[in-house]
């Protein structure tokens, strides 16, 4: 076996295990969005019924080698993301991921077996600004770090409030 046909098997193992990882995913958002429908007082299907009439999910592999000078260099800079909602996987030892919070950036350590979900521009626009996007960076660590994130939105990126949370 050649080292080409080997890696593209690797990749064949790798797709089955996104493919499965990017169902579980799917239906964790849409429990998120029945429990935020219900927390703005709307029907449980309320959010999930405006994804699935365009949705998106993409995945998002991002490995970080070790910075000998963290302090020097800045991973990603502060963004929110255009999507509605953002599951990001952590490796477990480095820190890198940062959010804002009441104008200082806080740390999000990882945790064993947990998920990270930061909100976007279009549940914010959505929910006509009741939940906000969320402030974020990525710092450069001494330690390598791996992070997966799943994004999950509308396809095509038109995002209007909810007719039932439109100030009149």
């Amino acid at each position: 076996m050649s080292v080409e046909s080997g890696f593209k098997f690797e990749l064949h193992c790798c797709r089955e295990v996104m493919r499965e990882l990017s169902k579980e995913l799917g239906g964790l958002a849409d429990r998120l969005l029945s429990l935020m429908s219900q927390g703005l007082g709307l029907k449980n299907d309320r959010l999930k019924r405006r994804f699935e009439e365009d949705p998106s999910r993409k995945a998002h592999a991002n490995y970080c080698p070790p910075c000998p000078a963290p302090e020097l260099t800045l991973g990603l800079r502060p963004h929110k993301d255009p999507i509605a909602l953002n599951m990001l996987i952590q490796s477990l030892g480095a820190s890198g991921l940062q959010v804002m919070k009441d104008g200082e950036w806080i740390a999000i350590d990882p945790l064993p077996n947990a998920l990270v979900i930061n909100l976007g521009d279009q549940l914010q626009i959505l929910s006509n600004g009741r939940y906000k996007s969320t402030v974020h960076r990525a710092v450069n660590n001494k330690d390598a770090r791996v992070s997966l994130a799943m994004f999950y939105g509308l396809l095509n990126g038109v995002a209007d409030p909810i007719e039932e949370l439109a100030d009149v």
